[in-house]
């Protein structure tokens, strides 16, 4: 499933892109853990080659008894995580710019401020993911987001025609749709779109089929919406 997902919709990438990958706690997927929503760990993808985002799945994924809830002191289960990418292509050149503004702002603080917290340079890693995080090169799809399962048969009709692929998440589905048809998307079939439907244009973030998201397994198919409509 992760193999045919890579394949098939990860965008490819130019000389200076990557593509962002989350592991997410939220307590919507299992209520014994204390924060609401939280990251516990991140990636950044340099290929979109399936055995290379596999592997690296492989290793980002094994989580049991890995995170802490700091407020309780115990381990955050499986089965209130999420295994997130995003794809929209980021760009490590526009990142770097980024970084670089942010370190010497730092830098220039903690020559002029006997205030600066020196330990502040410890996060370098955050900051550095965070500029990426940021730098969105190309925008490739758009996202219609449906968290009620019974609007499926109500929203396809509307869209069918630009869906590239389908997944099938915890509470509803994730149809991921072609660029091109975000100016009709938007002002013509959103205006008629109910309650419990969201649609993202910069950023595409979304489950990957064969990871679990709140123990329960993602899947999907490029005509996985014909099976529930």
């Amino acid at each position: 499933m992760v193999r045919k997902f890579c394949d098939y919709i990860l965008p490819e990438l130019k000389d200076d892109e990557v593509l962002v990958s989350l592991i997410v706690a939220r307590k919507k997927y299992c209520v014994k853990i204390s924060r609401s929503e939280e990251m516990l760990d991140r990636k950044v993808f340099k290929d979109i080659d399936s055995d290379y985002i596999i592997r690296g799945l492989r290793k980002f994924c094994f989580v049991d008894n890995v995170y802490i809830d700091y407020n309780f002191g115990t381990f955050i289960p499986i089965e209130a995580m999420a295994v997130y990418i995003d794809l929209t292509p980021r760009s490590t050149v526009k990142a770097y710019y980024t970084f670089i503004d942010d370190m010497n702002k730092w830098q220039y603080q903690a020559v002029v401020s006997d205030s600066f917290d020196i330990a502040l340079f410890k996060k370098i890693g955050t900051k550095l993911f965070s500029a990426i995080a940021k730098s969105v090169s190309r925008k490739m799809y758009i996202l219609i987001d449906i968290d009620r399962p019974e609007l499926l048969p109500q929203i396809v009709p509307k869209v069918e025609k630009y869906i590239l692929w389908t997944t099938k998440t915890r509470g509803g589905f994730h149809l991921i749709c072609d660029r091109d048809s975000s100016k009709v998307v938007f002002t013509e079939v959103k205006p008629s779109f109910p309650d419990g439907v969201e649609i993202f244009g910069k950023t595409i973030m979304t489950p990957i089929p064969g990871t679990l998201q709140g123990g329960v397994e993602v899947i999907g198919g490029p005509d996985l919406h014909t099976k529930y409509i």
